[in-house]
């Protein structure tokens, strides 16, 4: 049970905002002491989202930040295009991620969008 939690960006954001001002010490007892719908406001209110568990696990093992399903498309999609090179194939595969998308109505920043077929 040593393995870093995973938290979202805006959590993680959030624990680093809340870490400028308060020691780890502090942060559990707010989080344990008030209720969690209302520990953590302002640049800390994705806190509230996780359990005292995680946040202990995260400030005492360590937390890796979970991508979002369009920031894992765009690593799939960067690296077919390292593996491959510049050669059909390579076009063929990013063409192919970006149809996907397309037709499920997904924008992922750094994928390149298609025209709509509709038209």
């Amino acid at each position: 049970m040593s393995d870093k939690v995973k938290l979202t960006k805006a959590q993680a954001e959030s624990l680093a905002d809340a870490s400028k001002y308060n020691d780890t010490e502090k942060m559990v007892r707010i989080h344990m002491d008030v209720p969690v719908s209302k520990a953590w406001m302002r640049g800390s209110v994705h806190l509230n989202e996780i359990t005292l568990d995680t946040l202990i696990r995260a400030l005492y093992i360590g937390y890796e930040v979970e991508m979002t399903p369009e920031e894992k498309i765009f690593e799939i999609y960067k690296t077919g295009y390292a593996r491959n090179g510049f050669g059909e194939e390579d076009i063929a595969f990013r063409e192919g991620i970006a149809l996907a998308l397309h037709t499920f109505g997904i924008k992922a920043e750094g994928v390149h969008t298609l025209p709509d077929m509709d038209e």
